[in-house]
């Protein structure tokens, strides 16, 4: 997060659910979901190979765990980065994302975030952050157009990669759910009912 927005100690009493979901609300997805949704299909800066390696079901578990190590290790430097320290984060985590991007999809070449003021400072793992909510993003989109062309089984399947990457270290890492908001909305989302669903990735 920016390092100028007001520390979680300082926040008034009684905000439990922004402190939950703070690192989502660093991030507001709202606009930059959406354009990356809109225009995922056609980006193709990585070459379509993170893409193919991020959806391919042949790789070791040995080499699922190594990734998801990397990518939990890199949000736990206490310190702060630049805009460009951000993009190298995310440039590196995204070349190996730890969860499978759904089809025809791929990571923007360069991270949402952007510098709210000169010489904005950002909490070290923000770039891997912002690829977690991208990667959040782009699946919820798929599964509830899945679910609105009538491709049941293909949006189930996505939504069970959403229960598995909601349980995994990578989500731990960087997004707080002590409410667990996120799993009451994947169970109504199972019955047909995406809104809220999609309220969270806003």
């Amino acid at each position: 997060m920016p390092i100028n927005e007001l520390p979680r100690e300082f926040r008034p009493a009684g905000d439990d659910k922004s402190r939950e979901l703070s690192r989502r609300s660093m991030l507001r997805m709202v606009a930059a979901v959406g354009g990356v949704i809109a225009a995922s299909a056609s980006l193709h800066a990585l070459g379509g190979q993170s893409a193919a390696a991020a959806t391919s079901q042949s790789a070791t578990s040995d080499a699922s765990s190594s990734e998801m190590n990397q990518f939990v290790d890199a949000t736990r430097a206490d310190s702060f980065t630049n805009l460009a320290g951000v993009r190298s984060e995310y440039a590196e985590v995204t070349t190996d994302f730890p969860l499978a991007l759904p089809e025809e999809t791929t990571f923007p070449s360069e991270p949402t975030l952007q510098d709210t003021a000169p010489h904005t400072l950002w909490e070290r793992g923000s770039g891997v952050a912002d690829a977690f909510m991208i990667w959040l993003g782009l699946t919820i989109a798929a599964a509830s157009q899945a679910h609105s062309n009538g491709q049941a089984q293909q949006s189930l399947q996505l939504l069970d990669e959403l229960d598995e990457g909601y349980a995994s270290p990578a989500r731990e890492a960087v997004l707080e759910d002590a409410g667990r908001y996120f799993p009451a909305a994947i169970s109504q989302a199972r019955q047909g009912d995406f809104a809220g669903l999609l309220a969270l990735a806003a």
